[in-house]
């Protein structure tokens, strides 16, 4: 069964051997080295698959060698495209050694088997309070919980009905440690994405205060959010 999955999930469909099937973006220190903080990898799958917060792909990187090919890598699904047919997953990757430091140098990848989605839904929408806490990479695992409870809310197309019913939280607060000023970058665009789907305008500034960036969404009686931070 999982080998049917697999071969259904990465053969045929959507783009060709011959292109780019991963895009990788590097996100830098501020140190006078420029080193590189952290890997977003950006796969377009061969065909649409429904994605909940919380699950993971083992990742079968075919053109990083031939020991690498037969290699499984974990990797938490960090953002996606559309919840109920997402044709693109984004991982959050923080390089170390091995797999990840050869990442470093690549602008993509030609091939990429993937084996998934893994995972349990925490159905975190059945609380009408939730905290999320996280240090550094650690975001990667907890901002999929934000992105779909604030999907939920804001979605009004008819069409996911069922996909907003059943959700109960009015507010998520969203506790993010940094270890360095320059991993606000990460997801910096993923915030903005999440702003442009308040339509009614509800998100607050934002101020500093040491070592912790502090989030907070909430929802009352119309689907609204409010956003403010606090680094």
């Amino acid at each position: 069964m999982r080998w049917g999955k697999m071969f259904y999930d990465n053969v045929g469909g959507v783009g060709s051997s011959l292109t780019p099937q991963a895009d990788i973006f590097h996100y830098y220190d501020d140190s006078k080295t420029r080193t590189v903080s952290a890997i977003r990898l950006t796969v377009l799958l061969k065909r649409p698959m429904k994605i909940y917060s919380g699950q993971y792909m083992y990742l079968f990187l075919s053109d990083m060698g031939v020991r690498r090919r037969f290699q499984a890598y974990p990797f938490v699904i960090a953002w996606w495209d559309d919840s109920m047919k997402a044709t693109k997953l984004s991982f959050l990757i923080e390089p170390s050694n091995g797999l990840t430091s050869d990442l470093v140098g690549r602008g993509s990848l030609r091939r990429v088997v993937m084996d998934g989605p893994y995972g349990k839904d925490l159905r975190l929408e059945d609380f009408e309070n939730v905290i999320l806490v996280a240090k550094g990479i650690g975001i990667a695992g907890i901002i999929p919980y934000v992105r779909s409870l604030t999907y939920r809310r804001v979605n009004k197309d008819k069409s996911h009905e069922s996909y907003r019913r059943g959700l109960i939280t009015r507010k998520i607060d969203l506790y993010w440690i940094l270890e360095d000023n320059c991993q606000e970058d990460w997801i910096s665009d993923w915030l903005v994405d999440l702003q442009m789907r308040d339509s009614e305008k509800r998100f607050v500034g934002r101020s500093k205060v040491a070592g912790c960036t502090i989030f907070t969404w909430e929802s009352l009686l119309k689907p609204r959010i409010k956003l403010k931070w606090r680094l």
